[in-house]
C-alpha cells in the first residue's frame, strides 16, 4: 500500500518522524528529570508518543486512515489538556495532522488497487468477513463492559504512586479489557 505520489508520500512520513520528535521533547519536559508521583498523569503524557509513533507507522507503511487516526486522537489529547499540558502536545498533533493530509494526497498504490480489481473477492467470501467482524467487535464491547465499566480496575491509594498502582490493580480485569479492545478492533 505504498504511495505512487513519492512528494506527498516522503512529505506525510517526514512530518510524522517530526511529531515523533515533538511528542518525546513535549514528554520529556513533563517527565524530566523528577517524574510526577502520580502515575495517572505520567501515562496521559505517555499518550502523545504513543500517538506519534502510531501515527509514524502509518505514515511509513502507506496506512492513510491509520495516521488519520492517530492524528485525531492526538487532537483530540490536545484539546483535552488545553488548559495545561495541551500547549505542549499541539505541535505534535499538528505535525500528524500535517502528516495525515500528506498521507491522503499521497493517494493509495495504484498496482493494489488493480490487482484487487482484477481478482474480487467473492460475495460469499465478504459476507463471512463482515460477520466475523461483527461478531468480534460485540464480543469485544461486551468483554470491555463486564471488565472495566462493571468493575473496578484500579483499587484507590492515598497517593497515586507507581507502587501502589501496580498492588491495587485487579490485573485480570486489565488483561480482559485489552482482550476486549483487542477484539474490537480486529473486527472493525
Amino acid at each position: 500500500m505504498l504511495s505512487t505520489n513519492t512528494d506527498a508520500g516522503t512529505l506525510s512520513r517526514g512530518l510524522a518522524g517530526g511529531a515523533v520528535l515533538a511528542a518525546l521533547l513535549a514528554s520529556a519536559v513533563l517527565l524530566f528529570p523528577q517524574p510526577p508521583a502520580d502515575v495517572f498523569f505520567t501515562g496521559i503524557v505517555l499518550l502523545c508518543p504513543l500517538f506519534a509513533v502510531v501515527g509514524a507507522a502509518g505514515a511509513w507503511t502507506g496506512h492513510t486512515a491509520l495516521v488519520w487516526v492517530a492524528a485525531l486522537l492526538s487532537v483530540g489529547l490536545t484539546l483535552a489538556g488545553a488548559m495545561s499540558v495541551g500547549l505542549l502536545f499541539a505541535p505534535a498533533a499538528l505535525l500528524l495532522l500535517g502528516s495525515a493530509v500528506a498521507a491522503q494526497a499521497a493517494g493509495p498504490d495504484t498496482a493494489a488497487q488493480e490487482s484487487l480489481l482484477a481478482d474480487p473477492p467473492e460475495a460469499r467470501e465478504r459476507a463471512q468477513k463482515a460477520l466475523l467482524g461483527v461478531a468480534g467487535i460485540v464480543v469485544g464491547a461486551a468483554a470491555v463492559d463486564a471488565a472495566a465499566l462493571d468493575r473496578d480496575l484500579f483499587g484507590s491509594c492515598a497517593q497515586e504512586t507507581l507502587g501502589c498502582v501496580l498492588q491495587t490493580t485487579n490485573w485480570g480485569l486489565v488483561g480482559l479489557t485489552l482482550l476486549g479492545f483487542g477484539a474490537v478492533a480486529g473486527g472493525g
